[in-house]
């Protein structure tokens, strides 16, 4: 959570939270098939669904799961969207497009609006998104590799290269990896 004082996952059935410190989990909608979960600055939690076109969002205190904006025009796009990460600025959603092939192996990153529903998939592969930071997308390829390339987040295009940051960062077999940055 963006007070560091929560944790979200997904379960079999659905999502919930939990202190940082221990307790009690929460249910936060009962969604079967959610999956890659983001805390939201604005207080949303911002989830793909297995099987399904869309980026969706749900209040971190519980309640209706709905379409982020322009979600839906993935759907046209036969995009397959998968571990959506909202950016610090809260308005902005990294997720990787792994295509109507649904395949991780050609898995690309992409931006979405939540406020205009622009979305625009990069010319940059990738499977994993960890965020943006000081202007750099930062993600980890399918080999486990971990890249950051310069990005225009509200021109969604690259700006240069990417460039490798480290080797083996995640374990494989699904973009279940997650990580933390800090402020310099």
């Amino acid at each position: 959570s963006p007070d560091d004082q929560w944790l979200v996952f997904v379960n079999p059935e659905g999502i919930w939270k939990v202190p940082v410190g221990g307790g009690t989990a929460t249910p936060i909608a009962a969604l079967a098939d959610a999956i890659h979960p983001s805390w939201s600055a604005n207080g949303q939690i911002v989830f793909a669904r297995e099987g399904d076109h869309g980026i969706w969002q749900v209040p971190a205190g519980g309640g209706a799961p709905k379409a982020v904006t322009g979600s839906d025009s993935l759907v046209g796009a036969n995009e397959w969207p998968t571990s959506p990460i909202v950016a610090a600025d809260g308005k902005t959603v990294i997720y990787s497009d792994i295509g109507a092939a649904r395949s991780y192996g050609s898995a690309r990153i992409a931006i979405l609006s939540m406020e205009t529903g622009k979305h625009s998939i990069l010319d940059l592969p990738g499977l994993v998104p960890f965020g943006i930071v000081q202007g750099y997308v930062v993600y980890a390829l399918s080999d486990g590799a971990l890249m950051a390339a310069r990005v225009d987040v509200p021109g969604q295009k690259l700006l240069g290269p990417p460039v490798q940051l480290g080797v083996n960062v995640f374990a494989r077999g699904g973009p279940t990896a997650r990580w933390a940055a800090t402020p310099a």
